[in-house]
């Protein structure tokens, strides 16, 4: 994992302590949450929550898997990016 990647998650301005589930086990890691998100897709504008996670600490998540930051489950529902070193979806409390 890169060392920058690492100082982000790590960083109590940015990064939370959250639980994963895979729908059997839960696993304390480190997330990065962010409110409505604004995405564009042409001239269409759309907000959406979303959650960052390190490959490190979850290696394969799938849609419908939950993070539960600060008593909020939040639901993964679709993968916007996953770079081998961090996913990113948009995801529904």
């Amino acid at each position: 994992m890169s060392i920058h990647l690492q100082v982000i998650y790590n960083d109590p301005h940015i990064g939370v302590d959250a639980v994963y589930n895979d729908g059997s086990t839960d696993t304390d890691v480190r997330a990065i949450l962010e409110l409505s998100v604004e995405r564009f897709n042409g001239s269409v504008v759309s907000r959406q929550d979303e959650v960052s996670l390190q490959c490190s600490q979850v290696s394969s998540p799938k849609q419908g898997d939950t993070v539960t930051i600060d008593g909020t489950a939040y639901k993964l529902v679709n993968r916007i990016k996953d770079d081998g070193m961090e996913t990113r979806w948009s995801v529904r409390a």
